[in-house]
């Protein structure tokens, strides 16, 4: 019996450095699901409406650290070229409220130059709670403080 048990904990894996799928569908966009950052120099500029997120999956990355990762497209071109998209990232329970996030410098979406371009990012958040209930409870996410970042001339 002791045998069994502990082959197939050997055989689960485990350990902080291990990550584990948890979720990878149900979670589902908050309303609204980006939202912009106020644009207040001049290697910003503004990205409003010119995305559209297509998929956000969270993963346990440890006890107390969810793994996210994001990924965006192009809708329309932005008004000036732009080098990057940055913005912050929070997940949701059912009735809208934060459980975590980071209010920006979360994602670097890069790569986008053209309608239709996709780019791919994630980003380690810290939890004040499990990151198994982390997962259990969140149900949406937004994109948040979303902002272009020129390119240099």
């Amino acid at each position: 019996m002791l045998a069994v048990v502990s082959m197939a904990l050997v055989s689960c894996g485990g350990g902080k450095d291990v990550k584990k799928d948890v979720k990878d569908e149900g979670l589902k966009p908050a309303d609204p699901v980006i939202t912009y950052g106020s644009i207040d120099y001049n290697s910003k500029t503004d990205v409003r409406d010119c995305i559209n997120v297509k998929n956000v999956v969270i993963r346990e990355n440890g006890m107390y650290e969810v793994s996210i990762t994001a990924q965006v497209e192009l809708l329309k071109e932005p008004s000036e070229p732009i080098k990057e998209i940055r913005s912050g990232v929070e997940l949701l329970d059912k009735n809208g409220a934060r459980i975590c996030g980071i209010s920006n410098l979360a994602f670097f979406f890069e790569g986008l130059e053209k309608v239709g371009d996709v780019s791919s990012e994630s980003c380690t958040l810290d939890t004040d709670m499990l990151a198994s209930k982390v997962i259990e409870e969140a149900k949406f996410y937004r994109i948040i403080n979303v902002y272009g970042l020129k390119k240099s001339k």
